[in-house]
């Protein structure tokens, strides 16, 4: 699927985010990273990979992502499509290419057939992965150790 126009506007801004933000792959701006409120949703994917495959930490917006999600996962949901899709981005390709707020390498579509292999993760998860993945030793956060998914809108969450 194609991101439809109620997907860019969030999209353009989380470039935005990155070219007025340098990385340098430290603790901190991982910290920034994952903290930024259009990053609502970080999952591991394939979450066993087979031999040749690397798991990849991805993270979803609310729109086109994390709601999407949602709603493919929720069998009830009659707005729910078998055509549906949401968008995700490749945390470690990004902050590995913080200076191509461009890069849509680090874009990847996933469908129904995805699902399975989606482990959704913390945010705080996420950011020991990032770091693991970089070289860090060490990372200490300052995020919520709650999952940071909701699939169903609830004010006392």
């Amino acid at each position: 699927m194609i991101p439809t126009n109620n997907m860019m506007p969030a999209f353009s801004s989380f470039k935005q985010f990155f070219a007025d933000s340098w990385f340098e792959n430290t603790a901190e701006e991982i910290d920034k990273l994952l903290a930024h409120k259009q990053i609502v949703m970080t999952f591991v994917y394939p979450k066993d990979p087979k031999q040749n495959e690397e798991s990849k930490i991805y993270g979803a917006m609310e729109e086109g992502g994390r709601l999407a999600f949602a709603r493919m996962k929720d069998p009830k949901d009659p707005n729910r499509d078998a055509t549906d899709s949401f968008q995700a981005f490749d945390l470690l390709s990004l902050l590995k290419n913080a200076d191509q707020p461009e890069n849509t390498q680090a874009i990847k579509i996933f469908d129904k057939s995805d699902l399975k292999k989606i482990e959704v993760i913390t945010s705080d998860k996420a950011a020991k992965l990032l770091s693991k993945k970089l070289g860090h030793k060490s990372i200490t956060t300052t995020l919520s150790k709650k999952p940071s998914l909701v699939l169903k809108d609830n004010p006392d969450a």
